[in-house]
C-alpha cells in the first residue's frame, strides 16, 4: 500500500481550523451588524432632535405667545382696574410681557416651518393689526387711569380681539 498515511490528529486540525474560521466570519458578521445598528440610532437620533427642536419647541413658544396676549396681558390689566397695580407697573409688566412675546415669535418663525405652517402664519399676521390696536387700548386706559372703562373694555371686546 502506498497510501500515504495522515499523521494522527491531521484531520483533526484542519476541522478545528474550519470552526475557528467559521466563528471568526460569523464575528465579523456580528461586528458589522453592530456598526450598522449604531448608524441606524445616531440616525435616529438625529432625527429626534429634529423633531424635538423643529415641533416640541415651537408649540412651546407658540403657548407662550397666545399666553402673553390673552392671559397675561389681560391679568395685568385687570389688576390695574382693580387697583393691585399702579399705571407704571402695569406699563412695566405690559412691555416686558410683549417683549417676551416678540422673542418667543420671532425664535419661532426661525424654525423650521412646513407649509401649513406658513399658511397659519399668514393668517396670524394678517389678524395681528387688532391685536395691537386691543394692546394699545389697554395701554391708553392705563395711561389715562380709567379703571372703569378698562374693566368694561375687557368685558365686552378684548377677548374677540385676541382671537386671530
Amino acid at each position: 500500500m502506498t497510501e500515504t498515511a495522515k499523521p494522527k490528529g491531521a484531520r483533526f486540525r484542519s476541522i478545528s481550523t474550519k470552526l475557528m474560521l467559521m466563528q471568526s466570519m460569523a464575528f465579523v458578521v456580528m461586528i458589522g451588524i453592530c456598526i450598522a445598528g449604531e448608524l441606524g440610532i445616531n440616525n435616529i437620533l438625529a432625527r429626534m432632535d429634529s423633531v424635538y427642536a423643529d415641533r416640541v419647541i415651537p408649540i412651546d413658544q407658540i403657548k407662550h405667545v397666545s399666553d402673553a396676549y390673552s392671559v397675561e396681558l389681560r391679568h395685568v390689566a385687570d389688576d390695574f382696574s382693580t387697583g393691585k397695580l399702579s399705571a407704571q407697573d402695569s406699563k412695566t409688566q405690559i412691555d416686558a410681557i410683549l417683549n417676551i412675546a416678540t422673542e418667543k415669535w420671532d425664535a419661532y418663525l426661525a424654525t423650521y416651518l412646513t407649509e401649513e405652517e406658513k399658511a397659519k402664519i399668514a393668517d396670524v399676521d394678517a389678524a395681528f393689526p387688532a391685536v395691537r390696536l386691543a394692546v394699545a387700548r389697554i395701554q391708553s386706559l392705563i395711561d389715562a387711569g380709567n379703571t372703569e372703562g378698562l374693566a368694561t373694555y375687557l368685558r365686552s371686546d378684548f377677548s374677540s380681539a385676541m382671537k386671530p
